[in-house]
């Protein structure tokens, strides 16, 4: 979910390698994740086994690309090394963007996303939530992906009608929110809610 640079990055090395991650990460976009994983492999190949300070910073696109191609238990192992990482070179960080609070939060709805070891991601993400005070809203999305995965409905709506609530996201960029009430409201049995809702979204731009 979140693609920003590891910290501990010199200006020359972030220019040097932020070019080659946009464009990886339009791969993920574009859903072309065997392009995207060779060049991955090609060119960073200390990422792909978690043995660099960018394993941070390619984590969303590494395992962004492992999850379309099927590969799960790698797309999980990627945040576990990006995790591990900051643990064992940089320390528990509570930076917002780089730090463990957003890995924990990526690696929870990419659990929610794949409907797999919910209940991990469940722990995953109140740790994360607990932690930060930053981005809360998308944390408090996951959590609530995470509620519908496990079937507990109500809780799934609170948590994400909260997200929508405290996000500071312009109308544009909450169009995931939106998409997850609306298949709540569905699954409850709301179907003119839920309709009113994918309305709604198609006139976000």
């Amino acid at each position: 979910r979140d693609s920003s640079t590891s910290r501990g990055l010199g200006d020359v090395y972030k220019r040097q390698t932020t070019p080659a991650l946009n464009s990886i990460n339009s791969l993920v976009l574009e859903k072309r994740p065997d392009l995207g994983l060779r060049l991955v492999e090609r060119d960073f190949p200390s990422v792909a086994t978690g043995s660099t300070p960018l394993t941070s910073a390619f984590a969303p696109t590494l395992s962004g690309l492992y999850e379309l191609s099927g590969r799960r238990d790698q797309a999980f192992q990627t945040y576990h090394d990006a995790i591990r990482w900051q643990l064992l070179h940089e320390g528990p960080t509570l930076d917002p963007i780089k730090g463990i609070p957003t890995l924990s939060n990526n690696l929870s709805y990419t659990f929610s996303t794949t409907n797999e070891n919910v209940d991990e991601g469940e722990v995953l993400v109140l740790k994360s939530i607990a932690l930060s005070d930053a981005r809360q809203s998308e944390f408090i999305d996951t959590l609530g992906w995470i509620y519908f995965r496990q079937g507990k409905l109500a809780s799934a709506e609170a948590e994400i009608s909260r997200s929508l609530r405290t996000t500071r996201s312009p109308d544009s960029s909450r169009r995931e929110l939106y998409q997850h009430l609306a298949a709540i409201k569905q699954a409850r049995g709301d179907s003119e809610a839920a309709a009113w809702i994918y309305a709604y979204i198609s006139t976000l731009q």
